[in-house]
């Protein structure tokens, strides 16, 4: 394999999610929080189950949060290299 190079890594606490939400926010869209009455009512105690719907986010999952926020902290050498990526179902080719 070649070389791999790392880039620094936040801590995670409620400030380095913070951070990194500053980061990649004008990337990223706002998705609804869906609620289920049938499946809330299956759970004990009134509880509410809360459905995030990132499903319709740009690439239609999660990983875009993450992805941009891994792509923003690359240096620029790092990212003239390229990029490439998977996840299931789909993949990422950048250069």
């Amino acid at each position: 394999m070649g070389d791999v190079t790392h880039s620094t890594v936040l801590p995670l606490s409620k400030v380095s999610i913070e951070q990194a939400h500053e980061v990649i926010k004008p990337a990223i869209h706002r998705t609804p929080i869906f609620t289920s009455s049938t499946l809330s009512a299956s759970l004990p105690n009134n509880n509410i189950l809360y459905f995030k719907a990132e499903n319709l986010q740009k690439g239609g999952a999660f990983k875009f949060r993450g992805a941009s926020f891994s792509l923003s902290q690359l240096t620029p050498e790092e990212f003239a290299k390229g990029v490439c990526t998977h996840s299931s179902g789909a993949s990422l080719l950048l250069f």
